[in-house]
């Protein structure tokens, strides 16, 4: 399977299950596939800035041979409106006036399963272990 294959099907695993709102399994689980195939992502835990209406939330992607894979864009089947940036690091005006879309529970276990993923030990939702399972096992 090549890294084509592998994102066409995780977003259709997504998107059938009605899981879109699920970003950080998607980018988890096409972290690990990539992994499984000989290649060497990065997970990126960033946020996705919307200039426009002036707001940011977690966000999350895949770096793999100088190509982000913005794997949750392509579930969702849109592109990124011009007024919205992927940010691996927030600027200060941004942070400082900007709306922060998560509150602070999420943004805690966001974190706590971001750190998880990177050393091997997130655990999935039941609902996409078996398909965890499948392309990653």
């Amino acid at each position: 399977m090549n890294v084509y294959n592998i994102k066409q099907t995780i977003s259709t695993y997504f998107r059938d299950n009605n899981l879109s709102h699920c970003k950080l399994p998607q980018a988890y689980i096409l972290y690990r596939a990539l992994q499984k195939i000989g290649k060497e992502p990065t997970l990126v835990k960033g946020y996705l800035v919307n200039h426009f209406i002036q707001n940011y939330y977690i966000y999350f992607w895949i770096i793999c041979d100088g190509e982000l894979h913005n794997i949750i864009d392509e579930t969702l089947t849109y592109s990124l409106d011009p007024n919205v940036e992927l940010m691996e690091t927030l600027l200060p005006h941004i942070k400082s006036s900007y709306l922060n879309m998560d509150n602070e529970a999420d943004t805690a276990l966001t974190n706590e399963s971001f750190d998880k993923c990177l050393n091997g030990l997130e655990t999935v939702d039941a609902r996409i272990q078996s398909f965890f399972n499948l392309l990653v096992g």
